[in-house]
């Protein structure tokens, strides 16, 4: 009986093992590509006392694209447990936040808040090139003013 036992948890265990690695395999297969232009981006919140802050954005791509840049920088502030919309700044009226023929940018944005309150930022990165476009929207770690 001991003997049926230890071999029935032992095929149990190799049945698990098996399927499991199985499973491992092919989720590794069909993953998405995360984009076929960027290669980083990111945006740091800083403080610059008396509740400025400054947001500095930059992005970088796998080869160099037609426009490389940003088309939009929300500024949030916390209240209480959620994040509020205070400021939005756009590529339209902000054209140093694009570039072109290029493979890397950065710009920053400036912000008059209230000091000692909390500040974030959500950024949308774009790409173009002769193929098509891409754009992400990420937001940044959080500052106090």
């Amino acid at each position: 009986m001991k003997k049926l036992i230890t071999v029935a948890m032992t095929f149990i265990f190799a049945f698990t093992c098996l399927f499991s690695i199985s499973a491992f395999a092919a989720e590794e297969q069909f993953q998405p590509r995360a984009s076929l232009y960027f290669d980083k981006y990111s945006a740091e919140v800083d403080s610059e006392g008396g509740g400025d802050i400054t947001i500095t954005m930059s992005v970088t791509t796998k080869a160099s694209v037609k426009e490389l840049g940003f088309t939009k920088v929300i500024v949030q502030e916390k209240s209480g447990s959620s994040w509020t919309d205070v400021a939005t700044y756009t590529s339209v009226k902000n054209p140093d936040f694009i570039t072109k023929n290029s493979l890397a940018h950065s710009a920053s944005v400036s912000y008059s808040g209230t000091e000692g309150k909390s500040y974030r930022a959500k950024v949308t990165v774009y790409a173009k090139d002769a193929n098509g476009s891409d754009s992400k929207t990420f937001t940044s770690s959080s500052a106090t003013a």
